[in-house]
Formats: C-alpha cells, sequence, structure tokens
C-alpha cells in the first residue's frame, strides 16, 4: 500500500488493491499491525513501534493496537509506554492489570514521583468500584488486594514526602473499604497519630481514635 494525499475530512488515503481507504478502516487497520508484526519479526522495532502509533493516530482507542503497541514499548520500558497503558486501561474497564504496569513502569523506569501517586491515586479509586460492588475484576489482578496495595504505598509515598495531611486522608479513605473492623480501626488509629504527631491537629486526632 501506499499513502497519497488527504482523503475526505483530512484523513490519510492509502491505495489497496485500486480502491483508496483510510487507516481508520479496520481492513487497513489490521494492515499496519501487519506491518508492524512483520517489522517486530525481523527485529525492527522503532519501525513497528511507528507503524502502530500511525495507526492509533486514526484509531486512538484500538484496543489490539494498543496491545501490540505495549507489547514493543515494554522492551524498552519509558513514559511513551506509561502513555500507552493508560489509554488501554481507558478501553478496558473493569480490568486493573494497564493501570497497575503503568503505575509501576512511572515508578520503576521513568521515576516520576508526581505521575506515580496519580496513577496509583487512579488504580485505587478503579479497584475500589469494583470492590465496593463486589464486581471481580476482569484481567488477573483482584479488586480488593489492587485496592489495598495501592492505598498502602500511597500511604507511604505521602508520608515519606512529608506530605502528612494527605496521608490522613488516605488513611480515612482506606477505613472506608469492605475492610474488617479490626483493619477499619487499625487505619483510623494511625490517621489519628499522624494527625496529632506529624499535624499537631489534636481535634481531628480524637475525632479519628
Amino acid at each position: 500500500a501506499r499513502t497519497f494525499g488527504a482523503g475526505v475530512g483530512g484523513r490519510k488515503m492509502v491505495r489497496r488493491g485500486g480502491r483508496a481507504a483510510s487507516l481508520d478502516d479496520p481492513i487497513d487497520r489490521g494492515g499496519a499491525r501487519g506491518f508492524a508484526g512483520d517489522r517486530a519479526g525481523r527485529r525492527e522495532h522503532e519501525p513497528a513501534a511507528t507503524a502502530l502509533s500511525r495507526a492509533l493516530a486514526y484509531a486512538p482507542t484500538d484496543v489490539e493496537t494498543l496491545r501490540e503497541l505495549a507489547r514493543l514499548q515494554w522492551r524498552a520500558p519509558s513514559k511513551a509506554l506509561v502513555v500507552t497503558l493508560v489509554t488501554l486501561a481507558q478501553e478496558l474497564p473493569g480490568d486493573l492489570d494497564a493501570l497497575h504496569d503503568a503505575a509501576r513502569i512511572a515508578k520503576e523506569n521513568v521515576g516520576d514521583p508526581v505521575l506515580v501517586r496519580e496513577l496509583l491515586a487512579k488504580l485505587f479509586r478503579a479497584a475500589e468500584r469494583l470492590w465496593q460492588r463486589g464486581e471481580a475484576a476482569k484481567g488477573e489482578r483482584p479488586a480488593d488486594r489492587t485496592a489495598l496495595e495501592a492505598h498502602a504505598e500511597l500511604v507511604r509515598l505521602e508520608v515519606e514526602g512529608g506530605r502528612n495531611k494527605n496521608a490522613v486522608d488516605w488513611l480515612v479513605e482506606g477505613a472506608r473499604l469492605p475492610v474488617s473492623p479490626a483493619d477499619r480501626r487499625t487505619l483510623l488509629r494511625r490517621a489519628g497519630d499522624l494527625a496529632r504527631e506529624k499535624l499537631g491537629d489534636d481535634a481531628r486526632a480524637m475525632q479519628l481514635y
């Protein structure tokens, strides 16, 4: 196929078998994925990723294309992979795997603490919604464990960063999860301790105990 000019609405058109077609046509997106797969098979990963990115410019929510692009980007994890995973997570409601991986890459490979906290908060909210509704996650990561792990990491990061008010707020929010009464008391007690010792807010501490 060869690209020529712009078609209706400014879309790039390709000549395929004597017909003009746009890359937002499923047939042509499949062709772009096939080209990318061929390049990846030859270990030409950069051209493959470029082909998939171009396909996504015309169909940014195509799940299979996003998955193939993420597969290539995993070879050298970067912020580009985080963006791909977050977009994929938006198209897979109820599946926590992509968002979990995005948070992990942001922490381990990108090293952006603000982005890490933002993604962990998104992950916590997504997992919390499923858990509160009693719905099972569609991916490999269960909602309850994912919510608890994301919550614990958020609290740890806020305390380590000296953002103790945020940590107190997260602990209070964690106490609203469907955890046992003992776990709820532990979370509120810790929130009260932080409020008293780090914020000097005895009134709030008394409310939390």
